[in-house]
């Protein structure tokens, strides 16, 4: 037996010239590279961002994606603006323009502060709710300020806020985001595997069910998650596809089948394609298309052919048979 041996490209040669693999290479982090500052998750949000064909636009996102040099980058080199909350160790410094946590968690709920760059044209503002939260954008700040209700625990109702007018539109837009893991948790896919990629391909599955169940909600069928769940389990597993009852009789002997027919029957694509085969009752009684005893006025709607069916100790099902290879 003979073995080749291929050579593969170096941590470097990514980066050259002559050999440089882009899908790699703009994933890949390097010290070199001008947007190596954002990390892996600022560079997945550029690479999505690149498919957008509509400029300007407004991209939301999570503190495990948003940095200032990501929303820099987004504004000035794609006209993209962004909003999003943010780790306060990300702040490069600005977190010492900013009060602390702990002298936020001092005041009254729904105070805020910012600190506005407009060189940069980018805002940074901190809010105190249930816990203090940063946020940055490169398209609007804190002001205007409006009111919204929230429930007070000592109070046991809920009370004016204030609330800062970058986290009114932080909540309006990244509310689907938090709905679609909400509805995955809910009736998650089990996946047990060793395969790192298995969980990521049922996470797909879930996200595609939810959509098509938003959708189907969307046309005015009011259905339960659940439910709908279980209508496309047994869509898939059932449909076309022949199902065996319970008690299913079993096929009749050969001497009591017809072999040579006179009358016409349908081709075998239509005969076995199990689609359209209903049984319908007629006025006449008929000879059974199948058997050579059976007499019956029950005829296949699609095929038009007599075929029978018989109760009692010598049960038997023509139809089903007939329509079966």
């Amino acid at each position: 037996m003979l073995m080749g041996i291929v050579h593969m490209p170096a941590y470097t040669d990514y980066w050259g010239k002559r050999t440089r693999y882009p899908l790699i290479a703009d994933l890949m982090p390097l010290k070199r590279d001008k947007e190596a500052s954002i990390g892996l998750g600022g560079k997945v949000v550029i690479a999505l961002c690149q498919t957008i064909r509509q400029k300007p636009a407004i991209i939301y996102a999570d503190n495990f994606f948003m940095s200032l040099e990501l929303t820099h980058i987004l504004r000035e080199e794609y006209g993209i603006l962004s909003l999003g909350t943010i780790r306060t160790n990300r702040l490069r410094g600005c977190q010492e323009l900013l009060p602390t946590d702990q002298q936020m968690k001092k005041k009254k709920r729904g105070s805020s502060a910012q600190v506005v760059c407009n060189k940069n044209k980018l805002a940074v503002v901190k809010w105190n709710d249930n816990k203090v939260v940063t946020l940055i954008s490169s398209y609007i700040d804190s002001h205007p300020i409006e009111t919204i209700k929230r429930y007070d625990k000592d109070e046991k109702k809920k009370v004016h806020v204030e609330c800062p007018q970058i986290v009114k539109h932080y909540n309006k837009h990244m509310g689907g985001v938090d709905l679609a893991d909400m509805l995955i948790s809910l009736y998650r896919t089990p996946f047990k595997s060793h395969r790192w990629y298995l969980g990521i391909f049922s996470q797909l599955i879930d996200m595609c069910i939810n959509n098509a169940w938003l959708l189907h909600k969307r046309d005015g069928k009011n259905i339960m998650l659940k439910d709908f769940r279980f209508q496309l389990f047994e869509g898939l597993t059932k449909s076309n596809k022949i199902v065996k009852g319970i008690n299913a009789t079993e096929d009749i002997g050969e001497d009591l089948k017809i072999h040579k027919p006179v009358s016409v029957r349908p081709t075998d694509s239509v005969r076995f394609d199990d689609k359209g085969h209903l049984p319908e009752a007629g006025d006449e009684t008929m000879r059974c298309k199948y058997c050579k005893s059976g007499r019956t006025t029950v005829f296949c709607i699609k095929c038009n052919v007599h075929l029978c069916f018989v109760v009692g100790k010598q049960k038997r099902n023509c139809f089903r048979n007939f329509h079966t290879k």
